[in-house]
C-alpha cells in the first residue's frame, strides 16, 4: 500500500465552482496526489491531451458545454482513465447515462469530502492493478510467444534428427548385413577352412555385428516411434501362445548363459487384441533383458495372467536387482545403470524405452520392481478392450 506521501498519481480536476474546485485539489494533494485544475471542459480536455493523467474528477454540468460529451472525448482519447463524476441530484439521470461509457463513480451532491477522497483512492489503485494485470498479461503474451518459438524450433530440431537416425540407420544396416554374410561364409567354410586362431576372429567379428545390428534396429524402432511412423495391425492374439512361441525362441540363449528359462503358467485363456508381431517384441526385450543381467545359475520365470478387463505378463528374474534411486529412470531412453556383478549390456539403453512405448500404445502399462541381490520383475497389461490409442 503507498503511504500519503509516496502517491505519484495525477489527477485532473474539472469544476465550474471554484470553491469546490479548490476543496477538492487541497483535500488530495494533502493525500500526495499530484493535482491539475481547470474551470472548464474545454481547457479540461486540452489539459488531458497535453498531459499524462491518471484521474479526472468532473462536474457533469457546465454552463457552455455538454458534460456527457465531455467524458465522451475523455474516453476516446483514453478508454482506460479512471472518471469520477460529481452531480446535483436534478442532473442524476443524466449522470447516470455516464456509466455507459464506463466511468468508475459517481458521487450525488451534497457529499462529504472524505467519500470524495475515498473514492479516488479506490479508483487509482483499481487503476494501478489494472495496469499491472495489463502489463502481466502482456509479459505473459510474451513469454508464450517466445515459448512457441522454442516449441517450433525444438520440433525442427527434433524431425531432423529422428530423420537423421533414421537415414543413418538405414545406411549403415546395409554394409553391416555384407559383413555378417561374408564372416558366416568365413565361419562356415565357404572359401576353405580357417585356423583356430583366424576362426575365433571371424566369430568375434560376428558377434560385434550382431551386437552392432540390435543397436542400429533399436535406433531405428526407437526413431520411427518417436515420429509416429508405427502403427499397430491388431488382431485377436492368444498371449499365452505367443509367450511360449518367445520362450522357446531365446531359450537356446538362456541355455548357453546357464540360466533356467520358463513358461510357469501353462493354463490358456481368451485372445486379447493386439499387434502379434509387437507383443512378440516387447517380450523378447524384456527376456533378453533379463538374461542380460541375470549370472549364470540364475534364474529368469515368465508368466501370462487373464484378469476380467486385461491380461498381465510377467518377466522375473533372479539377476542383480536395480538400486531403488535408478527404478524412475529404467523406461527412459539412452539411461543404463551399473549393475555391479552382473553380466552387463553393451546396448545403448533403448530397448525398455521402446518396450515402455510399444505398451501404451495397446493402453497398456509396465510397471518394474527390484531389489539388489535378489533380482528384478518387470509386468505390463494389455487391455482386453479395442484400445483408443494406436498410434504415438
Amino acid at each position: 500500500m503507498q503511504t500519503a506521501a509516496s502517491h505519484k498519481e495525477s489527477l485532473l480536476i474539472v469544476e465550474e465552482n471554484a470553491v469546490v474546485q479548490s476543496l477538492f485539489g487541497e483535500a488530495l494533494q494533502r493525500k500526495g496526489y499530484r493535482v491539475t485544475q481547470s474551470l472548464t471542459a474545454e481547457t479540461g480536455l486540452q489539459m488531458y491531451s497535453q498531459n499524462a493523467v491518471d484521474l479526472v474528477l468532473t462536474n457533469i454540468r457546465f454552463k457552455n458545454s455538454d458534460g456527457l460529451e465531455f467524458i465522451f472525448e475523455l474516453k476516446r482519447l483514453d478508454p482506460d482513465v479512471a472518471v469520477i463524476v460529481v452531480a446535483n441530484i436534478a442532473d442524476l439521470d443524466m449522470a447516470r447515462r455516464t456509466i455507459a461509457y464506463g466511468i468508475y463513480d459517481l458521487i450525488p451532491i451534497p457529499f462529504e469530502l472524505d467519500q470524495v477522497v475515498s473514492s479516488v483512492a479506490k479508483a487509482c489503485e483499481k487503476k494501478m492493478l489494472l495496469e499491472r494485470n495489463r502489463l502481466l498479461i502482456e509479459k505473459q503474451a510474451t513469454l508464450i510467444e517466445k515459448l512457441h518459438r522454442s516449441y517450433m524450433q525444438l520440433k525442427e530440431l527434433d524431425k531432423l534428427k529422428t530423420e537423421f537416425l533414421v537415414t543413418i540407420s538405414h545406411e549403415l544396416l546395409t554394409p553391416l548385413t555384407c559383413i555378417k554374410s561374408l564372416t558366416y561364409n568365413l565361419l562356415h567354410g565357404v572359401v576353405g577352412e580357417l585356423d583356430p586362431k583366424k576362426k575365433e576372429y571371424a566369430q568375434l567379428i560376428r558377434e560385434d555385428a550382431d551386437r552392432l545390428e540390435e543397436i542400429l534396429r533399436d535406433i531405428l524402432n526407437f526413431s520411427k516411434l518417436e515420429a509416429g511412423k508405427i502403427v499397430l495391425n491388431k488382431e485377436p492374439v492368444d498371449v499365452y501362445a505367443v509367450v511360449a512361441k518367445v520362450v522357446r525362441a531365446m531359450q537356446p540363449i538362456a541355455e548357453e548363459k546357464n540360466i533356467t528359462l520358463r513358461q510357469i503358467n501353462a493354463k490358456p485363456f481368451p485372445a486379447v487384441s493386439a499387434d502379434r508381431a509387437r507383443l512378440e517384441e516387447i517380450l523378447a526385450n524384456l527376456i533378453e533383458n533379463a538374461l542380460k543381467f541375470t549370472p549364470a545359475g540364475g534364474k529368469i520365470e515368465v508368466d501370462a495372467a487373464d484378469h476380467p478387463e486385461e491380461v498381465h505378463v510377467t518377466v522375473r528374474d533372479t539377476g542383480m536387482g536395480i538400486a531403488p534411486e535408478n527404478l524412475n529412470k529404467i523406461f527412459t531412453q539412452f539411461t543404463q545403470f551399473h549393475r555391479e556383478h552382473g553380466p552387463g549390456s553393451q546396448g545403448i539403453g533403448l530397448g525398455l524405452a521402446i518396450v515402455k512405448k510399444l505398451i501404451e500404445m495397446h493402453g497398456g502399462k509396465i510397471t518394474v520392481q527390484s531389489q539388489i541381490q535378489k533380482g528384478t520383475t518387470f509386468l505390463f497389461s494389455i487391455p482386453r478392450q479395442e484400445s483408443k490409442i494406436s498410434t504415438l
